[in-house]
């Protein structure tokens, strides 16, 4: 049975091994180390002794404590009432009795004590000591610590540093608290009860629910004193660490602790993947904005090319009225008789200015039509600019949280939002932006109106240019289409085809007025918005990139729950075999 139970241990071991690479995958995704360093030591511990870490303020007579507990009158733990280093000591067993250099911070002991067989002993700078780094380097071991024994000066268990550092032990990593009252012999045994009656309440209010407290006196264990409340902690320790027990118990330990940084790294994640959302949103309200601000623009495009036509059809209306009443029978009869003794126009001469006057009062419609209406026009071709710098300006990106695990990715987010707004301001700035010479003939020179606008405000000039540009020539082409049908006019004239040719001709300068300057007006409306949207470009790779990294570090999280979840279940059951045999 024990050899069962040997071989579930060390498969669970390799699991757990397994669960602490899997989660140090994601390293490759973060700029901030801390915590997968705190995993590798862990790693490394998962090997080692039960760790018990020691610590409390100073003067709160832990270097006492642990010499009493080792059961030895040699210092191993130098006593003194200030601090004398900023170090660590990582007392471990060993037959010859020495000590080596693990880090600058880290001292680790040799020591042949029989308890150092089962277990390893961490002495901590006090929590209240203002030598530099103590609190850094103390926090740096708790996650790697199987057990916490928190030593308090038995005569104030009350002071403000020892209670927050334990909220960092036991909020941040969970870890298993055992409460120490030492000096127990500088009080009375009611002042003594009332502080340990004190410590339980105040700890059951920081969450422990049955806080396990011994009272101590170091001195006394050292005198030999048989009240001196060691052998109660001896006991203790015995029952629930040693004889065994510590593998299975660091096991569960380290799992523990591998559970906290997976919480600690979901919830960066999450943070990160808040951040996100926010910003998707932004670059959704972005699309929103632009495809609402383009409809609007085409919309009044199509107002603009209706008031056009508007113009258009009321002057070739009134100019086929005038024609069709110059072409009746009589008319005609009274301008030939009246052109042979030279008292009226000839028909020839009659429809030159006829073609004159419909030349005349279609271009002054048009004219004025098209100078009201661009101003509307371009004032809602603007709003797409106006209304994206806007939301910018109100700038909604800045961050929300952020979190030091991911800062090479908030670093890239600024640089992309840096770019972002910098490129935008030059773009409303820059007139060419705003220019699509693709829309030009060749003999039209767009320059000249470019120069004359500013900025965004060039669009007015532009829309101006463009509209006119296509209006006129399109109508220049009916006039002339016109002047060739009235020209063919002799003295055999027809008079229904030359109505119908003036139909056909003012017909097709309709239907190409409409589509030409409709299709070229829309054309200028995309083209903008694509202008707008190429200045998100790094912005967008930037989304993308955060897009694909969310989803492969959220689904690495999920499988490592999942088979973390099924590790603690399995681990459960071994244990329970194991205490039960």
């Amino acid at each position: 049975m024990q050899l069962k139970i040997q071989e579930e241990y060390h498969s669970l071991q390799s699991q757990l091994t397994d669960l602490i690479h899997n989660l140090l995958e994601i390293r490759q995704f973060v700029s901030e180390d801390s915590l997968f360093d705190t995993l590798e030591r862990i790693e490394k511990q998962v090997q080692e002794p039960f760790m018990f870490v020691v610590v409390g303020e100073v003067k709160a007579g832990k270097s006492s404590f642990i010499n009493a507990l080792l059961e030895t009158d040699e210092e191993i733990c130098p006593v003194a009432p200030m601090p004398l280093t900023d170090k660590i000591q990582l007392i471990v067993y060993g037959e010859n009795p020495h000590q080596e250099n693990i880090s600058p911070y880290v001292i680790k002991r040799y020591a042949p004590f029989e308890i150092l067989r089962e277990i390893a002993i961490v002495d901590t700078p006090g929590t209240n000591t203002i030598v530099a780094h103590h609190q850094e380097i103390t926090e740096t071991f708790i996650p790697e610590s199987d057990l916490i024994l928190f030593v308090f000066e038995a005569k104030n268990p009350y002071r403000q540093s020892a209670w927050d550092f334990f909220r960092f032990i036991n909020a941040e990593w969970h870890k298993k608290i055992v409460f120490i009252l030492q000096q127990k012999d500088l009080l009375s045994e009611g002042d003594l009860a009332i502080n340990a009656k004190g410590l339980t309440e105040y700890a059951q209010k920081q969450g422990v629910d049955r806080p396990v407290i011994f009272s101590v006196t170091a001195k006394g264990e050292l005198d030999h004193i048989p009240d001196s409340g060691f052998t109660e902690l001896r006991k203790y320790i015995s029952e629930t660490i040693t004889g065994g027990k510590a593998p299975f118990l660091k096991l569960g330990s380290a799992h523990t602790s591998l559970e906290t940084i997976h919480g600690k790294i979901t919830q960066a994640v999450d943070i990160r993947t808040s951040q996100y959302e926010s910003d998707r949103k932004f670059r959704d309200q972005i699309d929103e904005i632009l495809q609402l601000e383009s409809k609007k623009s085409k919309d009044q495009v199509h107002i603009f090319v209706e008031n056009i036509l508007h113009a258009y059809q009321d002057i070739c209306q009134n100019t086929e009225e005038e024609l069709r009443e110059g072409l009746s029978f009589f008319s005609l009869l009274r301008r030939s008789f009246g052109a042979i003794f030279g008292k009226k126009q000839s028909i020839q001469d009659w429809l030159q200015e006829l073609n004159d006057t419909f030349a005349k009062n279609l271009k002054q419609s048009l004219h004025q039509r098209m100078s009201s209406g661009v101003i509307h026009l371009s004032q809602s071709v603007q709003q797409m600019g106006l209304m994206v710098d806007m939301q910018l300006r109100d700038n909604p990106l800045v961050a929300n949280r952020k979190t030091e695990l991911f800062g090479g990715v908030y670093e890239q987010r600024a640089k992309a939002i840096d770019e972002l707004h910098g490129s935008f301001q030059n773009f409303m700035q820059d007139a060419e932006q705003f220019a699509d010479r693709s829309l030009f003939s060749e003999k039209y020179n767009v320059s000249t109106d470019i120069a004359a606008g500013s900025g965004i405000a060039v669009i007015g000039v532009i829309l101006t240019a463009l509209a006119n540009g296509l209006v006129f020539d399109i109508t220049g082409g009916v006039l002339t289409a016109v002047g060739l049908v009235f020209a063919g006019v002799t003295a055999g004239i027809k008079r229904k085809q030359i109505i119908n040719g003036f139909q056909e001709a003012t017909a097709q300068g309709k239907n190409a007025l409409k589509e030409k300057t409709t299709n070229a007006l829309e054309h200028y409306i995309d083209r903008l918005r694509i202008r707008i949207l190429e200045n998100f470009s790094p912005f967008d790779a930037y989304l993308k990139k955060e897009a694909e990294e969310l989803v492969s570090i959220n689904g690495q999280l999920l499988q490592l729950k999942q088979q973390s979840d099924l590790w603690a279940v399995r681990f459960k059951k071994i244990s329970q075999s194991f205490h039960a045999s």
